[in-house]
């Protein structure tokens, strides 16, 4: 897996300064901000890639350990971290999943960010299990992935492809344009039920860009008074039923309850 986002960095790298890009990091941003301390957090950021979020959280005091399979990946994160002037207050980790384990023991964090991470793995109900032994009692899980049900109407409103918007109503898997491979399809509903049964007790749920992917017209994107009615709406949209149960991404925040 580590060799198709290698592969696609550069892609990556253009991805984040698109608009759609600008609105995916800010309204997770937003998200996540308001449900932690405003600094002094040990934030394990699983999946790192380039570091932008991280960068984020730690340019507001928080201490975050960045984890990624990829060596090259952990290599840009850090040039970003030090430009950034935060290198101080980042670890780099570069391991699998299944290795987090071996790599970290019994240590625990305040937060644990799998954002756009359990599409990708091959057992997300086992992830989701797995990874509660590194949240601290109390401790939050930020988790992002794309929403199942976005793909048919992006195809029908986006696309103007019934046939395709159609075949996508059942799907479970979905191929990546960014990275070229295949990713496991999730419904907000079914991460929900996985984490309340791991002893999570779920505190919100998001959406991340509720109108921004049925746009049709992408130039109008880069328009800046229209990008900036645009970021508003889509703030204004992210926690308000039922806008968000059709994001194109959904974000659900939780905390670790006592077993």
């Amino acid at each position: 897996m580590s060799i198709a986002f290698e592969k696609n960095l550069s892609n990556w790298n253009e991805y984040q300064n698109t608009p759609w890009g600008r609105l995916f990091y800010t309204i997770a941003h937003q998200n996540l901000s308001t449900n932690i301390p405003n600094k002094n957090c040990q934030i394990l950021d699983v999946g790192c890639g380039n570091g932008r979020t991280g960068i984020a959280y730690a340019k507001q005091g928080h201490h975050i350990t960045m984890v990624d399979a990829s060596e090259r990946i952990i290599s840009e994160a850090r040039n970003k971290t030090v430009k950034a002037g935060v290198d101080d207050k980042i670890d780099y980790l570069c391991a699998e999943f299944s290795e987090l384990q071996h790599i970290l023991g019994n240590k625990t964090f305040d937060v644990i960010l799998f954002h756009n991470i359990i599409a990708y793995l091959n057992d997300g109900p086992s992830a989701i299990k797995h990874i509660y032994k590194y949240l601290k009692s109390n401790g939050i899980l930020s988790l992002i992935s794309m929403n199942r049900y976005s793909e048919s109407y992006r195809q029908i409103l986006q696309q103007y492809n019934p046939k395709a918007a159609q075949e996508m109503l059942d799907a479970k898997y979905y191929t990546s344009k960014l990275f070229d491979t295949p990713i496991r399809l999730y419904s907000a509903q079914e991460i929900i039920n996985l984490l309340q049964m791991e002893n999570y007790s779920v505190q919100n749920h998001y959406g991340i860009r509720c109108v921004n992917d049925y746009i049709f017209e992408n130039n109008i994107k880069e328009n800046p008074d229209f990008f900036a009615g645009l970021e508003q709406l889509e703030l204004a949209m992210r926690d308000q039923y039922p806008y968000y149960l059709l994001a194109r991404f959904f974000h659900i925040i939780a905390r670790k309850d006592h077993k």
